[in-house]
């Protein structure tokens, strides 16, 4: 793992994007380091872990019931992989999209507020797009649930996110 810690990924002086290793050049005043690939990978894995938590424990065991009664997810039984290959496609982008968000200040309330703009966006998406599609027997209340779990969903991944990266991003 040492390998994996002193690898950067950098943009050089004609704006082409790879990867150093154990190299001077990673430091030069040449390269901007845009992104810590060992941060990059635990963000990449706290999104997946706690999301796979909360979105389990919410959908398919505290709400179960009222999911069941809202009747909006037609399949009895969900594929699990595709919602594990769904959360590692979202980990990805916001583990990335994430550093060059961050501006500087408290890195807990950055990822929160990255988190709840992230959250917003996937809800508009995911809850009231889906609604105007598919038959839901009380549309309010699949509204109210489904939106205040993406937003705590989010919010905590934005924590968590934002806590891993910290203030070591580059200003800009």
């Amino acid at each position: 793992d040492a390998v994996f810690e002193r690898r950067t990924l950098v943009r050089g002086d004609e704006g082409a994007v790879k990867f150093l290793e154990n190299s001077a050049e990673i430091n030069s005043p040449n390269t901007e380091n845009i992104m810590d690939t060992k941060k990059f990978g635990f963000a990449v894995i706290a999104y997946v872990v706690v999301t796979f938590v909360i979105a389990a424990g919410w959908h398919l065991v505290l709400f179960k019931d009222l999911y069941d009664h809202l009747g909006i997810f037609s399949r009895k039984e969900p594929i699990i992989p595709l919602g594990i290959a769904s959360m590692v496609m979202q980990a990805l982008v916001l583990a990335y999209l994430y550093p060059r968000f961050y501006r500087g200040g408290n890195p807990v309330a950055t990822g929160a507020l990255f988190g709840l703009l992230v959250g917003v966006l996937m809800a508009s998406i995911a809850v009231f797009a889906e609604a105007g599609k598919h038959q839901v027997s009380s549309l309010p209340t699949w509204l109210i649930f489904e939106s205040t779990y993406y937003l705590l969903q989010f919010g905590l991944v934005g924590v968590c996110i934002g806590s891993i990266y910290g203030r070591s991003i580059p200003q800009r």
